[in-house]
């Protein structure tokens, strides 16, 4: 079972399969455990085939995203994590100090109106994370110098450059009631 997009809409495919890059943009090395990136079209286009990788702090797992979704697959089983229209990237990130990377990634959203977000799923917890104000801020990813980066813009429409408002580190942090919550910690 497959989504693909046309003209704006996801379109569910069943018995086919996207074709797959010849080579994976980054490959993270079975051994590390700090933050690197997956993949990040988010600058050179759109998202296509599909990849599939194995981090070292899940063994038995395998991440998959065929940019539209991102799931993992464990003794048969798939696990849907979350989904974008597209999903621009995948990083792998530590980011609430367990020792295991969580996926992060920059999420397109809407038809019409479309937004950029964040994503993150804590995949050792099996909970997922949105750092999401539809129509007020976009939010994009960026990896300057092995850190992740997250930058905060004013909503802009019909694919306008926006002016980077804030920027700061991406964090899983408990709110007053207790709830964890995806936040950006500003510079």
């Amino acid at each position: 079972m497959k989504y693909i997009l046309l003209g704006g809409l996801a379109a569910l495919v069943m018995g086919t399969s996207l074709v797959p890059l010849t080579a994976p943009l980054f490959a993270p090395s079975a051994e590390s455990t700090g933050t690197e990136a997956w993949f990040d079209f988010s600058l050179e286009g759109y998202p296509r085939g599909e990849r599939e990788i194995v981090l070292p702090e899940y063994p038995g797992t395998v991440f998959r995203c065929d940019g539209l979704n991102l799931w993992a697959e464990k003794a048969g089983e798939e696990i849907p994590l979350y989904s974008g229209m597209p999903i621009w990237s995948v990083y792998f990130c530590d980011l609430n100090g367990d020792g295991k990377r969580e996926l992060c990634s920059q999420v397109s959203w809407g038809s019409g109106m479309i937004d950029e977000h964040i994503e993150a799923y804590d995949y050792a917890a099996g909970e997922g994370y949105s750092l999401w104000e539809r129509c007020d801020y976009d939010y994009f990813l960026r990896f300057e110098d092995g850190e992740l980066k997250t930058c905060k813009s004013p909503y802009v429409r019909f694919f306008e450059n926006g002016e980077i408002t804030a920027e700061g580190k991406l964090s899983l942090a408990k709110c007053e009631n207790g709830k964890t919550m995806l936040v950006m910690e500003e510079n």
